[in-house]
């Protein structure tokens, strides 16, 4: 049976898609894209090893991590580490926190190496004198002091995103991935007395 000519169109529309994604590349034997660093054979640790790391700090109530399963379109992929804090604890070194989760993120070896971003958000239900923004630019990540948003939609939340890529004029994301050194970097220590108990 012969097709109208606008359903003929739709065969060759969708590989012209796949063709301009990178999907028709031969899968590597882990079913990811082969044009993109994944699953590296040594170093750093596992997504399993970092989670371990992060749970090893006081005052976590959950921690979620997103990241490194898959690409969109134009081949990106970033990671997001969301820490929800026990109100009764607090963060006394913003800086080393948020340097360790961010290092962490970069050494797992499993998955898609992140390319775009690292973001790190905290939240809680009680007191909150968190600002992910400057813990960013104190810690180096970032060369200029971002602003952060309050209202009563997210008063007790605040994230930062840390670039890999450089953003118009702005060369920190190159930067970023030199200190950060070879994909997946080594594995951080835990920050010992970032996060305490409030008195």
């Amino acid at each position: 049976m012969r097709l109208p000519p606008r359903f003929a169109l739709v065969p060759i529309v969708a590989l012209a898609i796949l063709l301009i994604s990178g999907c028709l590349a031969t899968p590597s034997p882990t079913g990811k894209n082969p044009n993109f660093p994944h699953d590296a054979p040594a170093g750093g640790q596992t997504f399993a090893q970092m989670e371990e790391s992060i749970a090893m700090l006081p005052g976590i109530v959950t921690a979620e991590i997103s990241g490194y399963e898959q690409l969109n379109l134009q081949g990106n992929t970033g990671v997001g580490i969301d820490l929800e804090l026990d109100p009764g604890y607090q963060i006394v070194d913003g800086p080393a926190l948020l340097t360790f989760l961010i290092e962490s993120a970069w050494s797992v070896r499993e998955g898609y190496m992140p390319n775009t971003s690292i973001s790190v958000s905290f939240s809680t239900d009680g007191d909150f004198d968190v600002d992910a923004n400057v813990y960013a630019y104190e810690a180096g990540w970032d060369d200029e002091l971002q602003p952060t948003e309050r209202s009563e939609w997210n008063f007790g939340f605040s994230r930062a995103n840390v670039w890999l890529r450089n953003i118009g004029q702005d060369t920190q994301g190159q930067k970023n991935l030199l200190r950060l050194g070879q994909w997946p970097g080594p594995v951080p220590e835990v920050p010992q007395g970032a996060i305490i108990p409030r008195k």
